[in-house]
């Protein structure tokens, strides 16, 4: 990535709607100063999307082990940023992204028409919701770690 940063993958997990979570770690000279979290499809389920419900293992497999001939990836949601350091923030909000083929838009478009897990909502909305259920004077600060604080 440009202007010094860089992006490390971290966590990762499949869903069953064989859609996938991860958590990106953002490194400025050697400091982590920010975490994404993407919610996104890849060519294995474009490769899986127009299989039959009821395919063999041996089909399921191969379709998949087929899929890593062209590598793509697509977010489904926005993008969860949280990043301490305001100047690469902006750079990273100016990002855009293309659809790379016709196979990831159409991908893309079954998962939105079919499928629709709203992973990165569901988690702002149980942030949201115990920090307005906290009695605190200032939750934010409870659940948000600063670097001129230390943990609690």
């Amino acid at each position: 990535m440009d202007n010094g940063l860089r992006v490390i993958s971290g966590p990762h997990m499949v869903f069953e709607d064989q859609s996938e979570l991860e958590e990106w770690f953002i490194v400025k000279d050697n400091d982590t100063i920010g975490r994404a979290y993407v919610h996104f499809i890849d060519q294995h389920y474009g490769a899986i999307m127009d299989l039959d419900e009821n395919v063999s293992d041996e089909h399921f497999i191969r379709a998949l082990l087929k899929a890593n001939e062209e590598k793509w990836a697509v977010a489904v949601e926005p993008v969860l940023l949280i990043v301490n350091d305001e100047s690469s923030a902006n750079k990273l909000l100016q990002y855009t992204d293309e659809f790379e083929n016709e196979k990831a838009k159409r991908a893309y478009e079954h998962y939105l028409s079919y499928k629709r897990c709203k992973v990165i909502e569901n988690i702002l909305f149980k942030l949201l919701e115990t920090i307005i259920k906290s009695s605190d004077e200032d939750p934010i600060n409870r659940i948000m770690m600063r670097k001129d604080q230390p943990a609690e």
